[in-house]
C-alpha cells in the first residue's frame, strides 16, 4: 500500500509540474517575449538643447524603440514637451524626463518680470522700524525714503582762496522714482526668506528682517544704489495687494 500511495504522490506531483511547464511554455513565454518585442515611440532632443529653450517642435524628433526596459518617466507624448522650458542643458539624442522640462524657467513670477523687462533689486534694511517691523509681506507696495545724517564738509571761500568747514544739516528724501515700488520678497541675516520661514511648523526660525527685495525699473534700480550708498533706507507702507 505504501508503494502504491508513493506511486500515486509521485505521478500527482509529475502531472503538476507538466501543467506549470506548459503554462510557462504556452502562456507565459509568449507573452514574455511579445513583450519583449513591442515597440514606444519616444521623443528626443533632435540637437543640443541649451537650458532655457523654449522647445519648440523643431527641437524634437521622434523613433521606435523597445518598450522593454524602458525608463518608467520617459516622456511619450509629444504634446508633453513642446512649449515647456528646458530647465537643464539637454545633448542631441537626449530623450526628454519630467526634470528636465518645465513650464517656467524659474517661476511663474520670475519668468514675467523677464518678460517685462522688470528688475530685482536687494537693499540692506538698518533697523526693524526700517523693514515696518515684520508687518511687510511680499507683494506690499512701499515707497523708499533715504535719510541722509548730518554732516561737515569744507568748501573753498570764494573772497579769502582758504577752505573753510561747512556743516550740512540732516536730510530725509523721497525720490519721486521710488514711490509706489512692489515688494518681491523679505530675507533675515542669512538670506533665508521670513515669509516661508513663517509658515513652517515646529521651527524657530529668524523672523527679523534685514534685506528686502524689490520688483524695479532700470531707472528705479539705479536710484535704490544711490540711496542706499548716500544714507540709510526706510521704507513707507502704501497698500496690499488684495
Amino acid at each position: 500500500m505504501i508503494k502504491v500511495k508513493l506511486l500515486k504522490n509521485r505521478f500527482l506531483i509529475a502531472a503538476a509540474c507538466l501543467l506549470m511547464a506548459a503554462a510557462v511554455a504556452f502562456v507565459m513565454l509568449p507573452q514574455f517575449y511579445a513583450d519583449r518585442d513591442a515597440t514606444v515611440t519616444v521623443y528626443r532632443a533632435a540637437a543640443y538643447i541649451p537650458r532655457g529653450t523654449l522647445i519648440e517642435s523643431r527641437h524634437i524628433t521622434s523613433i521606435d524603440v523597445g518598450a522593454f526596459n524602458l525608463p518608467e518617466h520617459i516622456i511619450t507624448d509629444p504634446e508633453a514637451i513642446i512649449g515647456r522650458y528646458a530647465l537643464t542643458d539637454i545633448p542631441q539624442d537626449d530623450s526628454f524626463l519630467p526634470e528636465k522640462i518645465g513650464d517656467f524657467l524659474f517661476s511663474e513670477t520670475l519668468d514675467t518680470l523677464m518678460e517685462q523687462e522688470q528688475k530685482l533689486v536687494t537693499v540692506t534694511l538698518p533697523s526693524n522700524a526700517a523693514g515696518l517691523s515684520g508687518h511687510l509681506e511680499a507683494g506690499d507696495v512701499v515707497s523708499v525714503v533715504c535719510y541722509i545724517a548730518a554732516y561737515e564738509r569744507y568748501v573753498t571761500d570764494e573772497e579769502t582762496g582758504f577752505d573753510v568747514r561747512e556743516s550740512i544739516p540732516a536730510e530725509t528724501i523721497i525720490f519721486p522714482e521710488l514711490r509706489s515700488i512692489t515688494v518681491f520678497g523679505i530675507e533675515n541675516a542669512r538670506t533665508e526668506d521670513i515669509q516661508e520661514l513663517k509658515t513652517a511648523e515646529g521651527t524657530s526660525v529668524d523672523t527679523v528682517p534685514k534685506t528686502v527685495t524689490l520688483i524695479v525699473s532700470e531707472e528705479q534700480a539705479l536710484k535704490l544704489v544711490e540711496a542706499e550708498y548716500t544714507g540709510k533706507i526706510h521704507l513707507v507702507f502704501e497698500g496690499r495687494e488684495a
